[in-house]
Formats: structure tokens, C-alpha cells, sequence
């Protein structure tokens, strides 16, 4: 089985883009499952520019329908249609509002309308589905792979017939695992106000929105600032914090300095970051 997730920032700006930012995307790849979270505007392009390829994703994950996180949708499933013949699965909450753009009933999707408490399989991924308070309905992921066995101490695995390893090394039994077994997860809060720690506990990765320093301005916009982000890392006990979806306002430098004295393992994701989490 894979040991490694691996997560591809495809797009880390806001609402308006920049030479140096796009429009939300995120890729996680593990053991052959693809999933993309958010589709923004040239995702497609990011993608190619990056040597990767998304027009065989499993599914894309939604958090909402503003337009920033849904504009790259069509032309995605364009290209799965003419490529793969088939419509592109996508998840996510209702639109909810004039203000959204409602992707859902484009002919070359697949939509599958999800709530806070759903629990999604996707490929050999586990999704869980949390609330995030917006200005339209938006939601978290929790993406979890399945347990992964700890890793052989070569030293001692020999002993145990090659046909019971597995089965010893998902048990964590010692002396012949080097590490113990278990799932890696991976919270993303993709919009909207702080992420509740206690939905975010067990995981090793937080990926959150960062949209503005100002606290005020957060507020008002119903987004984070890299502060709050940070002090739900610390709270949550993740081994690493990435802050994405930054306003064009924003300083990347000075808002990594000032989380790091909430929470010291941050970095400021940037179009092109790749995150391998293992275990």
C-alpha cells in the first residue's frame, strides 16, 4: 500500500487573481485516487503548467459555488467528456444563493449534493463533509486514506513469514514496526471563518484559507486571517499548517512570520507547492 499523499496547489489566490496567483485548486493524489478540491478559473492550464493531468480525476470536492471556486468547472468536464466520454463527478453543497454561480445542473456533470455529516468514499479515499460559515452555503473536507501499516524494521520482520507481515505490521506490533500504523488526514477549510479545532484533531495537514491579515475585514467578509488559522493548527495539534487563498491586499512573507509565533510549522502556499504527507 502507498505511504505517501501528495497535494498539489494548483491555484492559492482569492477572489481576483494575480500574475503570480490563480483562482483555488488543490489535487490530492494517493495509491491511484485522484481527487481536485475547487476548480477556479485556468485550473486546467495550472495543471498542464505544472505536469500534472486532471481530466482523469475521480471527483471534484466543491466547499461552494462563488465563482472564484467554480469558473475552470465546465471547461474541466468539457475535456473529460471529449477526452473520456463520460461526465465529470462532482460533490458539493447546494448553490444557495443569486450570488453563487449553481454548477449543478450542467449536462457534462454528475452532481452529488453533499451536507455537514456526510461521509463520502471516493477511490481509496474517505471524505468527511463539516459546515464552514460563508456568505452561501460552504463546506470542509476531511480527506483520510485507509490505515496504513507501520513500517518493517528489517532487522526483526524477516522472523514473521512473509504471508502474516501485513497483518503484524497493522497491528503496530513491536519489535517489528519502526513506526506505528495508521491513517494520514488531511483538513481543508477552502473559505470561510475558522475551522473548528475539534473537526480538525487527528490530523496531520491543515489546509486553510487566509484571505485576509485584517481581523475586521475577515469578519466582515466571512474569511480567516492567517492568525486564526494558526491558532486552530495549535489548538487542533496538526504537524503542519498551509495557508492558501490569499488576497491580492495581503503581505505572504510577513503573515508566515507573524503565524509562526501562534504556530511555528507554517508555510504560504504558492502556485506549484507540492506537499507530500506520509507516514
Amino acid at each position: 500500500m502507498d505511504r505517501e499523499l501528495v497535494m498539489r496547489f494548483l491555484g492559492t489566490g482569492g477572489a481576483v487573481p494575480s500574475k503570480d496567483r490563480s483562482h483555488p485548486g488543490l489535487l490530492m493524489e494517493f495509491s491511484g485516487t485522484k481527487l481536485l478540491i475547487d476548480c477556479g478559473e485556468g485550473t486546467q492550464r495550472r495543471a498542464m503548467e505544472q505536469g500534472v493531468t486532471i481530466h482523469d480525476v475521480d471527483a471534484v470536492l466543491l466547499t461552494h459555488h462563488h465563482v472564484d471556486h467554480v469558473a475552470g468547472l465546465l471547461p474541466l468536464a468539457t475535456t473529460v467528456d471529449l477526452l473520456h466520454g463520460r461526465r465529470l463527478k462532482v460533490y458539493g453543497p447546494t448553490a444557495g444563493s443569486e450570488s453563487a454561480l449553481d454548477v449543478s445542473d450542467l449536462e457534462v456533470i454528475e452532481y452529488r449534493e453533499v451536507s455537514p455529516g456526510d461521509e463520502v468514499e471516493i477511490g481509496d479515499l474517505r471524505v468527511l463533509v463539516y459546515e464552514s460559515e460563508h456568505g452561501v452555503p460552504t463546506v470542509d473536507y476531511r480527506i483520510e486514506t485507509p490505515k496504513v501499516p507501520g513500517k518493517a524494521d528489517p532487522k526483526y520482520i524477516r522472523r514473521v513469514p512473509p504471508s502474516k507481515r501485513r497483518e503484524v505490521l497493522l497491528r503496530g506490533e513491536r519489535p517489528y514496526s519502526l513506526t506505528k500504523p495508521g491513517k494520514i488526514s488531511v483538513y481543508v477549510k477552502g473559505d470561510g471563518r475558522p475551522a473548528d479545532p475539534e473537526n480538525v484533531r487527528g490530523c496531520q495537514v491543515l489546509v486553510h484559507e487566509a484571505c485576509f491579515e485584517d481581523h475586521e475585514e475577515a469578519v466582515r467578509y466571512l474569511h480567516s486571517t492567517h492568525l486564526e488559522a494558526a491558532e486552530v493548527a495549535r489548538e487542533a495539534g496538526v504537524d503542519l499548517l498551509v495557508l492558501t487563498h490569499l488576497s491580492t491586499k495581503v503581505d505572504p512573507e510577513r503573515m508566515r512570520e507573524e503565524a509562526r509565533e501562534v504556530f511555528p510549522v507554517v508555510v504560504v502556499a504558492h502556485d506549484g507547492l507540492v506537499v507530500r504527507v506520509r507516514r
